[in-house]
């Protein structure tokens, strides 16, 4: 999804092998204006990736550098790398270069990423299933979907008074389905996304899925995954509330998971 015209997602994407330094892939985003030399790329990946590992003993994702945006996985010693600017969505895009690994990996066997007398050209063919996920949409819902999720969220704020709102939010901190007793609540769950989306390095990911309730702005806010690409936001003044109603908070989770489910499979 790009933002304007102007602004494409990618400046360029590397997906290369970390042992050898192998570069498998470099596509230089649609525009093609930002030509650089992998091996430059790799070889400061590398560092930085072992540097994170030794000395911070973190598994980094993200990396800011003077006005561009390092987004990066590694899986079976295979990194892939995006090089970005600020101004792009860094969890929408880090779903994107996952997905592209799981994808990449998919295509190609160990024996013909660890082959060297196979040439680059044969793993070009992956570049029209890159583009297609760099540019394609993440996770939305149907109108139908939306107002049966709203009808669902609505009942369970009114039946429990102590609870002030309640949404189910991309993990690229879009409010998908909202229902909110004013918009300061609203407000402040986008603040709170926003505060993720400027940490300058950090393993994104990793802090959504472990969160689980916090206080911020004097709300207590509690997260509950719903699926890969979604979750279940409730926000209250009262966090002892929210603990004690684990039960019927479980049970909206599996009512709201099992409606995407049914939905799914019916488009498959």
């Amino acid at each position: 999804m790009l933002l304007s015209e102007e602004v494409d997602i990618v400046k360029a994407l590397f997906i290369f092998n970390k042992k050898s330094g192998r570069p498998f892939i470099r596509y230089l985003g649609r525009r093609g204006e930002f030509d650089i030399e992998p091996f430059l790329v790799i070889g400061f990946l590398t560092a930085i990736i072992k540097f994170s590992r030794e000395v911070g003993k973190s598994e980094l994702k993200i990396i800011d550098m003077e006005e561009l945006r390092f987004v990066f996985t590694e899986k079976e010693d295979v990194v892939v790398c995006a090089v970005t600017t600020k101004l792009i969505n860094p969890l929408d895009l880090l779903f994107k270069v996952q997905t592209i690994e799981t994808l990449f990996l998919n295509s190609f066997n160990e024996e013909q990423l660890n082959n060297p007398r196979i040439e680059l050209e044969f793993f070009e063919t992956f570049l029209p299933t890159l583009e297609e996920v760099l540019y394609g949409s993440v996770r939305s819902f149907s109108e139908e979907e939306i107002k049966q999720i709203k009808v669902i969220l609505d009942k369970f704020v009114k039946k429990h008074v102590k609870m002030h709102g309640s949404a189910i939010v991309s993990f690229t901190g879009d409010i998908l389905v909202k229902s909110f007793g004013n918009d300061e609540q609203e407000e402040i769950v986008r603040t709170f996304f926003n505060a993720i989306f400027g940490t300058r390095v950090s393993g994104i990911e990793k802090i959504l899925i472990e969160l689980s309730q916090l206080s911020f702005e004097g709300y207590s806010i509690l997260f509950q995954r719903i699926e890969e690409e979604t979750l279940l936001v409730l926000i209250s003044k009262s966090g002892e509330y929210l603990q004690s109603h684990e039960e019927p908070i479980q049970k909206l989770s599996y009512e709201i998971s099992k409606l995407l489910r049914r939905k799914d499979e019916l488009v498959l």
